[in-house]
C-alpha cells in the first residue's frame, strides 16, 4: 500500500492478500509457511524470497497473469512495480567504472552502524548521485524499512525541503503537526535510509533538517551527496575524486588500465564501435583525460562527439582547455568542466543551444510535447523531438522511460550551467512563463480526464509531472499569478484521489492569498472550490465552508450550473460528517436538481450516489441499495473508476449492515482491488474498514484487527480524523476480550478525535460503539475512565503505530 515503509514485494504481497481477504495466518497455513514468515516478507525483513515461494503464494491468492507478473518482478527486483509513494532511488545508469573501492567503503560503513550519517563530497560532475545509487543498491536488505531517495537538484526554496524529504517518505502532513514532526511520527521506529541527493545549494538547511531528524529517528540513516560536508557531529565524509588517469610517461597496458580511459573508451564505442585503439589515438585519448582531470561528466561531454570529431579532433580541440586551467585542485577541476561544458554547448548551432537553455527550466523529467510549448512553440513536436534527440547524442539530455514514451532530463549539473546561461541570456522570464502556461494547461485537462474512463492514464501522467508542477507555483516572481492560480486550481482534484491534501491546500492558500490582476470570477471560484473539499477531507470543517461558501457565492454570480452543484455537494458533505443530516440531505438534493434541469447526467449520479452514502449512514439502507445501485451501472457504463469504487463501497456498507454478508463482501473487494489498482487511497481506506466490520461480524478476529489496522494507517495519513474515530471505535471492538486497557484507550482516541473536529458518529456504528463501551466497562470496571482519558491524551499517530504492533487477538 501506498507509503508504508516497506518493500515492494512486502506492501504487493499485503495488497494481494488483503483483497483476497486472507489475514497473515490463513494466507501461511494455505501456502505451507509459518505465519513469522509471510509477515517477516510483508514487513521487509525477509527480502528476495526464492522462487518456489513466491510461486505458492501468488498461487494460494489466486493472482490472475498481470498481478503474478507483478509479484514476481517484485520479488527479483528486476523492474519497478505497484505504484508506492515512497520515493525509491532510480538504478544507476549501468556499471560505475573505477568506483568499486568507493562502494566497498561506504556500503559497509552504512551496513556495519559505524555511521549514521555519510556524505559523498566532492566536485561537480565527478559523480557522487551514481556513486550514491549503486551504494543504495547494495544496502537493501541492511534497510529492512525500505531506501528513500530525495533529489534536491531541483529546488529552488529551503522551505520546501522538508517536504520534499517527506514526499521521499511518503509521509503525508498531519494536521497541527510540522512536515519533520509527521515525518518522525509516521516513521517511529523503523529503520530506513535516505538518500539526500545534491545538497550544496541548500547545506545549511540540510544540516538543520538531518540533525534534526537524526534525533528524533533513532533507526535513520542518511546518505548525502554534497559539494562540501554537512558539518554535523558523527558525519562521516568519503570524498569522491577523479578518476585515475594515466601517468604522462606510462605505458600501454597501463594506459588502458587506468579507470578514466576505460570510461572515455566505453563511451566513445557507444556511438563508434569501430573504433580501432592504435598508438596515435590511445596517446589522444590519454591526452583528454589528463586535460579533463579523470572527472566524468567531462569525459562523457567529451566522448558524446565520438560521432562527428576524431579521438585525436576531440584531444586538439581540448587544448584549448588548458588555458583556463592552474594547479589541478578542486576548484580548478570545477573550472575543468564548466569549461568542458561551455566547449559542448558551444559547438551546438544556435537553435540547440536556446533549447538547451530552455530546457533547464524543467523540474524533473519533461515531455515531448512539454518541451515543444518551451522551446519550439508552434513549431510542432517533430520539430521539439529533433532538438531533443539531438541533444541526446551529444550526451546533453537523457532519456527516462515512461509507459511507451520517453521523457527527459537534465543531469543536474547540466541543467545549472544552462540555468545560468538562461538568466544571463535575458530570456529565463519568457521561458519560465511559457512552462507554467503550459503546466496549467496540463492540468486543466487533466482534471476533465480525471472524472472519465481515462482516470488513471491521468493521474499517472500527473504523477510525472509533479515535480514540474511545484516549480512553476514557486516561480511566483517569473509567472503570471492568474496562471498559478489556474494551476493550483486545476490540480485539486488530482491532490484528492492521491491522497495529497496537504501539499494541495498549501498552493491554494498562496495563490488565494495573492492579488491577481484582470482574476476571472470562474477562475477563483474553481480555486475556493478546491480549497474547500481538500480542507474537508482533513476535517477542518470551519475553513471548509468559508471556502466552499465563498466559491457558491461566485459560482451563482457567473451561473456556473454546475459550479454551483458542486459546492452545494460538498456543503452537503461537511454537514454529513458534522451529523447534520437533514441539511445534508437538502443540499445533496439541491444539487441533483440543479444537474438533472441542466441534463448533466454525469453530476445526476454522482448527487445520487452521496444521498445513498447518507442514506446507509444514516441507518436507510433500503434506500443506500436503490440510490446507489442506479449510480454503479451508470458508473460502470462510463468507466468512471473513481464513482464504481464510491458505488461499490456503500453498497457494500448497505449490505453489511443488513446482514448480506457474502454479497457485501464480495462488492467491498472489487472496490478494493479497483482503489488500489487506481492508486485511490481514501478508497482503499474506506474499503478496508468496512472488510473489517464484516471480518469481525464473522467471528474472524484476526483478519478483523488486521484490516482495520491497516485502515486506520490509511486515513490517518490522509488526515481523515473522522473516519479515523470510527475505525478506532471498531478496533477497540475486536481488541476488547484480549486487551481490554488498549480498547479503552481507542475509544479515548476517538473521542478526542471527535471533540478537536466537530464530526459526529453515524448513526449506523452507534450500536457497535455502545457494545464495545459496555465491554470495556465490564472488563475493567473503575479504571475504564482512566483508561478513556489517557487515550485522549494519545497522540493519534502513538495509536496509529501501537495497532500496527499489536496483535491481541493472535491465537
Amino acid at each position: 500500500m501506498a507509503g508504508d515503509g516497506t518493500n515492494d514485494f512486502g506492501a504487493l504481497l499485503r495488497r494481494f492478500r488483503l483483497t483476497a481477504g486472507l489475514s497473515q495466518q490463513a494466507l501461511a497455513e494455505r501456502a505451507g509457511l509459518s505465519v513469522d514468515a509471510v509477515a517477516a516478507l510483508e514487513r521487509g525483513r525477509r527480502r528476495n524470497p526464492r522462487a518456489f515461494t513466491v510461486r505458492v503464494l501468488a498461487d494460494t491468492l489466486g493472482l490472475g497473469e498481470r498481478h503474478r507478473e507483478e509479484l514476481v518482478h517484485a520479488a527479483s527486483g528486476s523492474v519497478p512495480v505497484a505504484r508506492t509513494d515512497q520515493i525509491r532511488p532510480p538504478a544507476p545508469r549501468g556499471p560505475l567504472v573505477g568506483r568499486e573501492a568507493d562502494v566497498v567503503v561506504v556500503t559497509e560503513l552504512l551496513r556495519s552502524g559505524d555511521a549514521r550519517l555519510v556524505t559523498l563530497s566532492g566536485p561537480g560532475g565527478v559523480g557522487k548521485t551514481q556513486l550514491a545509487l549503486t551504494v543504495a543498491g547494495r544496502l537493501g536488505e541492511r534497510y529492512t524499512d525500505g531506501v528513500a531517495f530525495a533529489p534536491l537538484a531541483f529546488l529552488s526554496d529551503a522551505a520546501a525541503l522538508p517536504e520534499a524529504v517527506a514526499n521521499a517518505f511518503g509521509v503525508r502532513q498531519v494536521g497541527g503537526q510540522s512536515v519533520e514532526e509527521s515525518i518522525a511520527g509516521e516513521l517511529g521506529e523503523r529503520r530506513p535510509l535516505l538518500v539526500l541527493d545534491n545538497c550544496e545549494h541548500m547545506v545549511a538547511a540540510c544540516a538543520r533538517l538531518v540533525d534534526r531528524l537524526l534525533g528524533v529517528l533513532p533507526g535513520l540513516s542518511v546518505l548525502a551527496t554534497s559539494r562540501e560536508r554537512l558539518r554535523l557531529p558523527g558525519e562521516v565524509v568519503h570524498s569522491v575524486a577523479p578518476l585515475p588517469v594515466p601517468a604522462v610517461d606510462g605505458t600501454a597496458d597501463g594506459l588502458l588500465s587506468a579507470p578514466a580511459v576505460e570510461l572515455f573508451v566505453r563511451r566513445v564505442r557507444a556511438l563508434n564501435p569501430t573504433l580501432e585503439l592504435s598508438p596515435d589515438n590511445m596517446a589522444a585519448i590519454a591526452r583528454v583525460c589528463r586535460e579533463l582531470d579523470g572527472l566524468p561528466l567531462a569525459l562523457e561531454l567529451a566522448a558524446a562527439r565520438a560521432n562527428v570529431l576524431t579521438v585525436r579532433q576531440i584531444a586538439d580541440d581540448l587544448d584549448a582547455l588548458v588555458n583556463v586551467l592552474t594547479m589541478r585542485t578542486s576548484e580548478s577541476r570545477q573550472r575543468t568542466l564548466r569549461a568542458t561544458m561551455r566547449w559542448s554547448y558551444d559547438l551546438l548551432t544556435p537553435g540547440e543551444r536556446r533549447a538547451l537553455r530552455r530546457l533547464s527550466v524543467f523540474a524533473g523529467t519533461w515531455s515531448l510535447e512539454a518541451a515543444e510549448a518551451v522551446c519550439t512553440p508552434g513549431e510542432g513536436e517533430a520539430a521539439a523531438l529533433a532538438l531533443v534527440s539531438s541533444l541526446v547524442d551529444k550526451s546533453l539530455v537523457r532519456p527516462s522511460a515512461f509507459g511507451e514514451r520517453n521523457r527527459y532530463f537534465l543531469l543536474s549539473t547540466i541543467r545549472m550551467y544552462a540555468y545560468e546561461l538562461l538568466h544571463e541570456s535575458g530570456d529565463l522570464p519568457e521561458a519560465a512563463a511559457q512552462h507554467a502556461a503550459y503546466m496549467a494547461g496540463l492540468a486543466e485537462r487533466a482534471e476533465t480526464g480525471l472524472q472519465g474512463p481515462e482516470q488513471a492514464g491521468w493521474l499517472s501522467r500527473m504523477d510525472a509531472e509533479m515535480s514540474n508542477v511545484r516549480v512553476a507555483l514557486r516561480r511566483s516572481e517569473l509567472v503570471d499569478p492568474r496562471v498559478r492560480l489556474r494551476l493550483a486550481g486545476a490540480l485539486w482534484r488530482y491532490c484528492y484521489l492521491r491522497g495529497r491534501y496537504r501539499e494541495g491546500r498549501g498552493w491554494l492558500a498562496d495563490v488565494l492569498t495573492a492579488t491577481v490582476p484582470d482574476c476571472q470570477p470562474a477562475e477563483r471560484a474553481e480555486a475556493l472550490l478546491g480549497a474547500g473539499v481538500l480542507a474537508f477531507l482533513e476535517c477542518d470543517y470551519a475553513s471548509a465552508g468559508e471556502n466552499l461558501e465563498s466559491a457558491l457565492a461566485l459560482f451563482r454570480r457567473i451561473a456556473d450550473h454546475r459550479g454551483v452543484a458542486d459546492a452545494l455537494q460538498r456543503l452537503g458533505s461537511i454537514a454529513r460528517e458534522r451529523g447534520e443530516y437533514a441539511k445534508a440531505d437538502r443540499l445533496h438534493r439541491e444539487s441533483l436538481a440543479i444537474a438533472a434541469r441542466d441534463g448533466d447526467r454525469a453530476h445526476v449520479h454522482e448527487s445520487l450516489n452521496y444521498l445513498g452514502f447518507l442514506a446507509w449512514l444514516t441507518g436507510d439502507l433500503e434506500g443506500a441499495n436503490r440510490l446507489c445501485g442506479e449510480a454503479l451501472r451508470v458508473f460502470r457504463d462510463h468507466g468512471a473508476s473513481e464513482g464504481t469504487a464510491w458505488a461499490l463501497i456503500s453498497l457494500g456498507a448497505a449490505g453489511l449492515y443488513a446482514g448480506t454478508l457474502d454479497t457485501a463482501e464480495e462488492l467491498l473487494r472489487e472496490s478494493l482491488s479497483l482503489s488500489y489498482d487506481l492508486g485511490f487511497r481514501e478508497g482503499v481506506a474506506w474499503a478496508l474498514d468496512l472488510l473489517g466490520v464484516l471480518a469481525r461480524r464473522r467471528g474472524r478476529q484476526q483478519e478483523a484487527w488486521e484490516l482495520l489496522a491497516e485502515s486506520l494507517d490509511g486515513h490517518y495519513r490522509l488526515g481523515d480524523r473522522w473516519r479515523a474515530a470510527s475505525v478506532c471505535e471498531e478496533l477497540a471492538g475486536v481488541a476488547v476480550d484480549r486487551d481490554p486497557q488498549l480498547a479503552a484507550r481507542l475509544l479515548g482516541v476517538a473521542d478526542e478525535l471527535r471533540t478537536v473536529t466537530g464530526a459526529r458518529r453515524p448513526p449506523v456504528e452507534q450500536a457497535d460503539h455502545d457494545a464495545g463501551v459496555a465491554a470495556c466497562r465490564r472488563a475493567i470496571g473503575d479504571a475504564y475512565e482512566d483508561a478513556v482519558a489517557m487515550g485522549r491524551l494519545t497522540p493519534v499517530g502513538r495509536i496509529v503505530e501501537k495497532v500496527r504492533e499489536a496483535h491481541p487477538v493472535v491465537v
